[in-house]
């Protein structure tokens, strides 16, 4: 079920809807992108929403570097230089989420049990994507007040959270630039054969990568997919419980 912390390590959760969730545990979901934002960016080593906001990404000097950079991260990062018109410096921008960090899947779970209170309250619960059943799990004070036959709040808790993902490759992307093989190892199976079309296989058709573009521009808006914007694309391993 849930996972020791790890002081040197990341874990995130990941909110998934109900058809992703059973890609993932199914192994049919290896990959997910994210927008690159200050939020989830480093810049040389260091969080700076003010100087993320002074980078100039619709610059022609924008590039991905394999790396390894100087200060030891392996890379690739994106080279991005700022807005200064006299002295654009570039600078190294890169996610904080690193390969050995971890997502946790916050997927709809139901209230099914209540034991204890307080600091040692302890809940069941059933996910609502199969109606699987967990064990007892802690059920921690920040939560609000569980209630039987109701779901969590903004979906499964850390302590509850059954999929566990970790992450192998963080790349660089331009939504834009996702290829067929790409979106469907990101969770858009070709509907044409979606028994004989595991990840990396490639059945000939060109249906998921128009899927995924028209998936990122409902969520993110048309900007989304303009070539000067970038995200992240994390490759992990994991999903089955």
């Amino acid at each position: 079920m849930t996972r020791a912390a790890r002081p040197d390590h990341l874990d995130l959760p990941l909110l998934l809807v109900e058809d992703l969730v059973r890609l993932t545990r199914a192994g049919m979901k290896t990959t997910t992108m994210r927008p690159m934002t200050a939020a989830n960016s480093l810049i040389g080593g260091h969080a700076s929403r003010k100087l993320f906001g002074r980078l100039d990404f619709l610059s022609h000097r924008v590039f991905v570097d394999k790396g390894p950079s100087p200060m030891g991260n392996p890379g690739p990062y994106l080279h991005v230089p700022d807005d200064d018109p006299e002295d654009p410096a570039l600078h190294r921008v890169y996610s904080r989420v690193q390969p050995g960090d971890a997502f946790w899947v916050r997927e709809r779970a139901r209230v099914i049990e209540v034991n204890g209170s307080g600091a040692r309250r302890m809940v069941r619960l059933r996910y609502e994507v199969d109606e699987a059943e967990s064990g007892w799990v802690l059920y921690p004070p920040r939560l609000a007040t569980p209630v039987i036959g109701h779901c969590v709040a903004n979906g499964v808790h850390r302590e509850g959270a059954r999929t566990w993902l970790d992450v192998t490759s963080v790349q660089p992307r331009r939504p834009v630039d996702v290829d067929e093989l790409e979106a469907r190892a990101d969770g858009f199976p070709c509907e044409l054969h979606p028994q004989g079309n595991p990840p990396g296989k490639d059945c000939g058709c060109y249906v998921s990568a128009p899927r995924f573009r028209n998936a990122w521009r409902e969520i993110y808006g048309e900007a989304s997919l303009a070539g000067w914007a970038w995200s992240y694309g994390f490759a992990f391993r994991g999903g089955g419980g």
